[in-house]
């Protein structure tokens, strides 16, 4: 069981659009040159607020591995 308490008080940029845009971007400079082509978007779309942010992927992720595991309180 993980508990995650108080994670509706983190800061908004914590782990919100504008962090997953700088990930992503960060990303973007690491990737091979074979990478597909969407993996250039991804930063564009996070960065006005669209598409899944880094809390939403590892929420997925965490549920994914071990359904019902996460207790966000």
């Amino acid at each position: 069981m993980i508990e995650w308490r108080d994670h509706e008080a983190a800061p908004p940029h914590a782990l919100g659009h504008p962090e997953t845009a700088r990930e992503r971007e960060g990303v973007l400079v690491r990737r091979p040159s074979h990478a597909p082509p969407r993996a250039a978007e991804e930063p564009a779309r996070a960065g006005p607020g669209r598409g899944p942010t880094s809390f939403d992927v590892l929420t997925e992720i965490i549920e994914n591995r071990t359904p019902g595991s996460l207790c966000p309180r």
